[in-house]
């Protein structure tokens, strides 16, 4: 790194760990770990055993609490994200002492760097250039109209002779048409023509946002909320927000409410998607409350006592399972980890026939005689150091590669008793083309085809997948045919709501997912799909039996009735739940 107080250490030095006898270090995220090699960082610090993770111990606690992210970053040889979640573990704040210092050093290394600039710029005479005093209030929006370029231009010549400098006649022509249709008229491209009228502060062709305002309309703001106004106006919500604020008038219904001491009580109780259905407030929001106040968040994560480590071993697991209202695999894990035997596992032991008969046969085949598991006969025959059965590989004689190519590779497979991969690696080593392929050959007539049609039309075309003709033009260098994009008139914003958007789609040549998210844009309600309320019996039937099935009893989407048992608490269909 350039700048060394970026990453100084202020409260060192720090020092890894000692690793005991056990190999296990505690680390403040995870636990007891065992430790299994140190990094390569500028301070090594042991990792743990297999994932390489850095541990959260010793010093390095000490680190996280007091130095900025920046320096941990680089002497602990960690991505800022793993900092940061050290941090939020620990419980440390955004601005601790190092950071807090970094700031300071920041801020001075900056202005000696903003003087520097100053006086470099202070010897630059053309940096010093002034406008003339009859011209004291002219804008210089671009490079190219200033009167040092014009000057220079008029003197020598553009330094691009190719670049074709804009004309009165073209500049008129902006805005009268859609941008691509004035690029061919004029020989330029539909991004110049775009940027020159952005530009020139010009609005698109058949554009309504740059509809002026009217007084009357002026007068409505504040009087109803945006969204009503909005579909009120046919005008944007985003537009008629940005206008009411910048004639400063306050909403009508201000969403912007404050947490009560009753509101901020309820955080981390319950779950954050709750507790926003119960405030009417966004999750978002309420996440956010919650981390200002310092409150971690719901874990349903049960942590051992120990009184429950003291029953481990003493019986069954199965039975310490059901005491503790804990799952098989997890008393199993927690016993093993705490390294207490099973005194209750019904072992039998290994006769010598038994053992005479590993490494003879495969152990899937041994584990099936012997009524034994696959791990439990595989860790016996490691113990004893007896090598599994290895299947003797065939070699390839010259009868079988003249067979390579006169079929298909999965029937000559069938026929040698060998792996389709085998016989398919084997007619490759050997140069043997594959005249049984079922992979269609792109023709040139085909590949004159792409990118003068959408990939759809194309693939339908062909009867190929869309995916295989995207690969196959993307492989040519071509680019996708895009379809014109067609302005909306005034005319075809006014048809919006009066018929279903299906029969409108075909009236104005557009998709219905044009017309819906057109009329959702400008907030116009589909009056011939209204949304169907809920009944109180249909509210009585939610979590009695799965979304899938309610759905189609009620005629009604599975996302829909998921949506609305959620937003009424009610948890989902459990066939434990149904016996009980």
């Amino acid at each position: 790194m350039a700048d060394n107080h970026l990453i100084k250490l202020f409260f060192g030095p720090y020092e890894p760990p000692r690793i005991p006898r056990k190999g296990r270090l505690f680390c403040e995220m995870r636990g007891y770990l065992r430790v299994g090699s140190y990094s390569d960082g500028p301070i090594p610090w042991p990792r743990r055993y297999r994932t390489a993770s850095i541990i959260l111990c010793g010093d390095l606690v000490k680190a996280v609490r007091n130095e900025s992210v920046e320096a941990i970053s680089y002497h602990w040889d960690v991505c800022r994200n793993v900092v940061q979640k050290w941090r939020k573990a620990l419980g440390v704040g955004e601005y601790n002492p190092g950071t807090k210092r970094l700031r300071v050093l920041s801020r001075r290394a900056g202005r000696e760097l903003t003087r520097r600039r100053a006086a470099m710029r202070a010897e630059n005479p053309h940096a010093r250039f002034k406008l003339p005093k009859r011209q004291p209030a002219r804008p210089l929006v671009r490079l190219a109209t200033s009167l040092m370029l014009k000057d220079r231009i008029a003197r020598t010549g553009h330094v691009l002779p190719d670049l074709r400098v804009w004309s009165e006649r073209e500049d008129n022509l902006l805005g009268t048409a859609p941008d691509a249709e004035i690029a061919r008229k004029i020989g330029r491209s539909k991004p110049g023509v775009r940027s020159r009228r952005i530009s020139s502060g010009i609005g698109a062709w058949g554009c309504s946002y740059h509809r002026p305002w009217t007084n009357e309309e002026d007068a409505l703001l504040g009087t109803v909320p945006d969204r009503e106004l909005a579909r009120r106006l046919r005008r944007p919500f985003k537009g008629v927000q940005a206008r009411r604020e910048n004639k400063k008038i306050p909403p009508s219904s201000p969403q912007r409410r404050r947490f009560t001491p009753e509101e901020d009580a309820l955080l981390g109780k319950k779950k954050d998607a709750q507790i926003a259905v119960l405030l009417k407030r966004s999750v978002g929001v309420v996440a956010a409350r919650r981390r200002y106040l310092g409150i971690p968040v719901l874990s349903h994560v049960r942590h051992w006592t120990a009184q429950e480590d003291g029953l481990l071993g003493t019986a069954p697991d199965k039975s310490v399972a059901s005491r503790l209202k804990r799952t098989l695999s997890a008393i199993t894990h927690r016993r093993r980890f705490l390294g207490i035997p099973n005194r209750f596992a019904k072992l039998s032991a290994w006769s010598k026939e038994q053992e005479a008969v590993l490494g003879t046969r495969p152990d899937k085949e041994v584990a099936r005689l012997f009524h034994r598991t696959l791990p439990a006969v595989r860790a016996h025959r490691l113990g004893l150091g007896i090598l599994p059965l290895r299947r003797k590989l065939s070699t390839w004689t010259p009868e079988h590669d003249k067979l390579l190519g006169t079929m298909s590779d999965e029937d000559l497979a069938l026929k040698l008793g060998r792996r389709t991969d085998s016989v398919r690696q084997r007619r490759k080593h050997l140069g043997i083309p594959n005249r049984f392929s079922k992979v269609r050959r792109w023709t040139a007539q085909e590949e004159k085809l792409l990118g003068t049609e959408r990939d759809e039309k194309i693939a339908a075309l062909l009867g190929r997948t869309v995916g295989t003709v995207t690969a196959r033009r993307c492989a040519l260098g071509l680019p996708a045919c895009e379809p014109q994009y067609r302005p909306w008139l005034p005319k075809e914003d006014k048809m919006l709501g009066t018929r279903p958007d299906k029969e409108l789609a075909k009236i104005l040549g557009r998709s219905a997912l044009g017309i819906k998210h057109r009329r959702c844009r400008l907030g116009i309600p589909d009056a011939f799909n209204p949304a169907r309320p809920w009944t109180k019996a249909e509210q009585k039937l939610l979590g009695t039996c799965p979304d899938k099935e309610l759905a189609l009893r009620l005629g009604r989407t599975p996302g829909a009735v998921a949506a609305r048992r959620q937003l009424s608490q009610i948890g989902a269909f459990r066939k434990l739940r149904a016996l009980e």
